[in-house]
């Protein structure tokens, strides 16, 4: 009985003062049986609700009004370890980590499928791959190594690309809801404008040497002729001096140095001595600025960056309406990832006996 029924009995019990009634106007009785019918209506509905509590040990979750049984997510997960050995292995070794990843994805795909709905969004297997194709060139690797490297966390193709998908939605999702689009020409020009000066590349060249005084000396000769840095590497070469001078952003600049490098004008460097490598050298090149079209495959990230997370807040805004709920046999559902089962005897019995999920 939820508190306000309890509250709505006790406002409809005869007012008694010892074992007398006590007299009230006319009509008082028929605002009264009034009342005690809402009551028991009242009444009525919590029972009736606590009995349709989503309870079902048959059934790993639920998502709005439909159901994600156990025999589908066995199903699901069978299916991929049997697609790929690598996928098997690791559901072989870490079968709770498994269950609970093929789960979030089953819960993900309605998730992010009603979102697609909400928003009038419409994403196409095109868009998927050219994203996934960004995504790799990101990563500097390649689709072999990603697919083996998925594989052996327990991925199949299959799922990383729905994970592509999602981003996807979210992007779309964050851009039809928007004023405007950050992906246009126009805004990714308005964006270049802003970060022009923080898209700057400098050289930067590492040579690592063993004392204080060669240190100042190829410091002095590269100074002096800064083409000379090739063959000065080249006889102080290591694991960490760099060949040539390397183009770097100023945020992949070791904080360590970053800002020495700011300060240090272009043509010069300075040295930092270190107990474990000797002295490093470093030798500050020539400042570029990237023009537009350089630029671009940057930006476009960055924006797509600022989309994605735009586009999840709206997601999980979506997910929170759909009620989603998942037997805690498989662990406690948050923020849409399936955590560890944690909170006492209570939980652990009901994961244990399937008599309970995390919501109702």
């Amino acid at each position: 009985m939820t508190v306000s029924a309890l509250e709505r009995l006790r406002n409809t019990r005869c007012l008694r003062r010892g074992s007398r009634v006590v007299w009230q106007p006319r009509g008082v009785h028929s605002r009264r049986r009034s009342r005690v019918l809402l009551a028991v209506l009242a009444l009525a509905l919590a029972v009736a609700g606590l009995a349709g509590c989503r309870t079902s040990p048959s059934v790993a979750a639920y998502v709005a009004d439909g159901q994600i049984t156990v025999d589908q997510l066995h199903a699901a997960m069978a299916d991929r370890t049997a697609a790929d050995p690598s996928v098997a292995d690791y559901a072989k070794a870490h079968p709770t980590e498994f269950a609970r990843f093929v789960l979030e994805t089953l819960v993900d795909q309605r998730v992010y499928a009603a979102a697609a709905r909400k928003y009038g969004v419409q994403i196409s297997e095109d868009d998927v791959h050219r994203r996934l194709a960004e995504l790799i060139a990101q990563q500097q690797t390649d689709a072999a190594t990603v697919a083996r490297s998925a594989a052996a966390q327990g991925v199949t193709q299959q799922d990383l690309m729905s994970q592509v998908r999602n981003i996807v939605i979210a992007e779309q999702v964050a851009a039809t809801s928007g004023k405007s689009d950050p992906l246009s020409d126009d805004a990714l020009r308005a964006r270049y404008a802003e970060q022009r000066d923080q898209l700057a590349e400098t050289q930067i060249g590492y040579i690592a040497v063993e004392d204080q005084a060669t240190a100042d000396a190829v410091l002095k000769q590269l100074t002096a002729n800064p083409a000379r840095y090739p063959a000065q590497a080249a006889a102080h070469p290591s694991s960490i001096t760099l060949p040539e001078l390397r183009p770097l952003p100023a945020n992949q600049i070791p904080q360590q140095i970053a800002d020495k490098v700011a300060a240090a004008k272009s043509g010069t460097g300075f040295t930092i001595a270190d107990p474990q490598i000797g002295v490093l050298v470093v030798f500050v090149g020539q400042r570029v600025v990237p023009t537009f079209e350089q630029a671009r495959a940057q930006l476009v990230a960055d924006a797509e960056s600022g989309l994605d997370q735009q586009g999840s807040k709206l997601v999980e805004a979506v997910r929170k309406d759909l009620h989603v709920s998942v037997n805690p046999r498989y662990g406690e559902y948050q923020g849409g990832r399936l955590q560890s089962p944690s909170g006492g005897a209570v939980k652990i019995l009901a994961a244990a006996t399937g008599s309970g999920t995390s919501g109702n």
